[in-house]
């Protein structure tokens, strides 16, 4: 989106493990919106925020789990 503001997205598989005897497997997906505040030769540290959520099927059915993050500083190599 620009030199120092990105967006960034993924997906793939998340496991829950329920009381260390129940495991499931099932699709995930994450978004996140940041800035760089430095920018290195191969490195940068910058300030996002993200959502993650991941949907699989228990017991009781279908259930969805998300967890989202306001602020989170972070140290990318490349």
């Amino acid at each position: 989106m620009g030199n120092r503001l990105f967006l960034k997205a993924g997906f793939g598989l998340a496991e829950v493990v329920q009381y260390d005897a129940v495991s499931n497997w099932g699709g995930a997906a994450m978004a996140g919106l940041g800035l760089e505040l430095i920018q290195g030769w191969h490195w940068s540290l910058d300030i996002e925020a993200t959502v993650t959520g991941a949907r699989y099927t228990y017991n009781t059915g279908n259930e969805t789990w998300t967890n989202w993050s306001l602020v989170n500083f972070a140290i990318n190599f490349y």
